[in-house]
């Protein structure tokens, strides 16, 4: 080291450059962390943050322009762009800082207007404001901090080896978001399918992400993760943290808002459409889902007498005897709970749409708690959202009538007699109701 900086001052000599005695450091003794162009690169941490100085400059000139504008409707463009220029240098070290800059950008720079003198003050400047203002008054913001891994925007950048685990997701305008994490396949249908026909396709897959990333976030937190998505406007968006396309933005700060709070770092890249197993459940195509299985034990639990299945296969051969109405993947209960309502209901739940599938059933039942009656069986997933929600609170909404051991031989594979392999985790039995309790 002693060498390579000698070899240096010696050359800069001869070019007549002179070092900055303060930037010139590290010669005698090695440096866990160095300040390079106002950023310090943490080497221990992999981190880039800011230095105090500057933290402490950029923090007192935000705060004059909010005490000075504060109750103003407009600000003039110079002191606006001096300070947002200020913040864009802060976003390099801000996990997903370049979301809370956009409603500056656009009154800054509208397309129809790019110079006026006054710009406008609106709710979503103010709102970028505060979250500056909060981010950059401490230096232990969960906010600050960029690692190494995070920094580049391009897939050339992308290391695969740097992520502790792969999530693939994707979106369909006919069906619904899908995700895949470990062999795990998590599925939910649109509510509205006219809505999702309307909406973009980069909009319905950041949405896919966001909810995958919201149904794993206890498997990923403190984990660093990359998204594999078939579509390169969501990719973009992830990667860069923000977008110019204002209804991409709530849910970036959906999936922003996740990752602070369970502290996993996201990256995502391109996957073709082919090789991305989340492609086959976002259409309602996932293979050897559960409404392909016939429960064996069904009798034992079919009092009162079951009037509907919520999840037998489209032709409705597995359908549960004595059901005259069934849904299936082709003609989902999710779009029809007003023929729930009043009934006694059966449900096999497909299991990447168990959440779903509760929450349709409680909507019923809310409906007409009288006559409603569910039951359902679902796998014993303590750690599931919906089990937390249904199951496993102070009052749960659903009972636990039977509780099947790991191993269990309890279905049929389709209209087979062969029994299907032993089940890889507990099942439950539950049920929502005038008799459930």
């Amino acid at each position: 080291m002693i060498a390579a900086f000698d070899a240096m001052d010696e050359e800069a000599v001869q070019l007549g450059l002179v070092f900055n005695p303060a930037k010139d450091v590290g010669k005698y003794f090695p440096l866990s962390s160095i300040e390079a162009l106002g950023i310090i690169m943490n080497a221990p941490t992999q981190e880039l943050q800011l230095p105090d100085d500057k933290r402490n400059r950029y923090t007192h000139e935000l705060q004059s322009f909010v005490d000075k504008y504060r109750g103003s409707c407009a600000a003039p463009r110079k002191e606006l762009e001096s300070l947002v220029g200020k913040l864009l240098y802060s976003c390099r070290v801000c996990r997903w800082g370049y979301l809370f800059v956009q409603e500056l950008l656009d009154q800054l720079y509208p397309a129809m207007d790019p110079r006026i003198p006054k710009i406008t003050l609106t709710e979503g400047v103010w709102w970028d404001l505060q979250f500056w203002a909060q981010v950059l008054s401490t230096n232990d913001s969960k906010w600050l901090g960029v690692r190494k891994h995070m920094l580049g925007r391009k897939q050339i950048d992308v290391d695969p080896t740097q992520f502790a685990t792969e999530l693939f997701t994707d979106a369909s305008k006919t069906y619904g978001a899908g995700g895949v994490l470990k062999g795990e396949v998590y599925l939910l249908l649109w509510p509205s399918h006219a809505a999702a026909e309307a909406a973009h396709i980069g909009t319905l897959e950041l949405k896919a992400l966001s909810l995958s990333l919201q149904h794993w976030k206890h498997d990923l937190a403190q984990q660093t993760v990359l998204a594999r998505m078939d579509n390169v406007q969501a990719v973009a968006a992830v990667n860069k943290g923000a977008s110019r396309v204002p209804a991409l933005r709530p849910i970036l700060l959906e999936i922003a808002l996740l990752g602070i709070e369970f502290g996993f770092e996201l990256k995502a890249t391109h996957v073709k459409g082919e090789n991305n197993p989340a492609d086959a459940p976002s259409r309602g195509k996932a293979k050897n889902v559960s409404s392909d299985w016939t429960f064996t034990e069904f009798s034992r639990f079919n009092s009162p007498p079951a009037e509907v299945d919520c999840c037998a296969a489209e032709s409705g051969y597995n359908k549960q005897p004595g059901c005259q109405l069934w849904f299936s993947m082709a003609r989902p209960m999710q779009q029809h709970v007003e023929e729930l309502v009043g009934k006694v209901l059966w449900a096999n739940a497909p299991f990447p749409q168990v959440e779903s599938v509760l929450d349709t059933i409680v909507a019923a039942w809310k409906l007409d708690p009288i006559k409603t009656l569910a039951t359902v069986l679902v796998p014993e997933w303590p750690t599931a959202s919906w089990y937390r929600k249904y199951i496993r609170r102070k009052r749960p909404l659903f009972s636990i009538l039977h509780r099947y051991p790991e191993g269990a031989r309890i279905f049929r594979w389709k209209d087979s007699t062969v029994l299907a392999p032993p089940c890889r985790f507990p099942i439950l039995i539950i049920r929502i109701g005038s008799r459930a309790h």
